[in-house]
């Protein structure tokens, strides 16, 4: 999974489908859905991104993002889904679908 570090760089990746992962590496949540996104990540067909959301925190604010894990869908550059909390590999599958 790439991270991606800054505004500019999140609406680069995000130009197309994406799923970005947006974490802290203080979160227990966080660090306990890694592996689940890497496993998801190698059966999806669209790539997985990273932000940690220390890096930009008034970025974070900007997309309404209240709470960690959050994952968002894109797709053509625009959110398609949002998913809060922790979730497993075949959650995380069947929210790319």
């Amino acid at each position: 999974m790439d991270i991606i570090n800054n505004k500019e760089d999140f609406y680069k990746k995000t130009g197309t489908a994406a799923l970005v992962d947006f974490y802290a590496d203080w979160c227990g949540e966080c660090v306990a859905m890694t592996p689940f996104l890497e496993e998801a990540e190698v059966q999806s067909e669209i790539p997985f991104y990273r932000f940690d959301c220390d890096s930009d925190r008034e970025f974070v604010m900007e997309l309404g993002i209240m709470s960690i894990p959050t994952l968002i869908l894109f797709e053509n550059g625009k959110e398609k889904a949002r998913k809060t909390g922790l979730a497993d590999t075949n959650e995380i599958i069947e929210f790319v679908k």
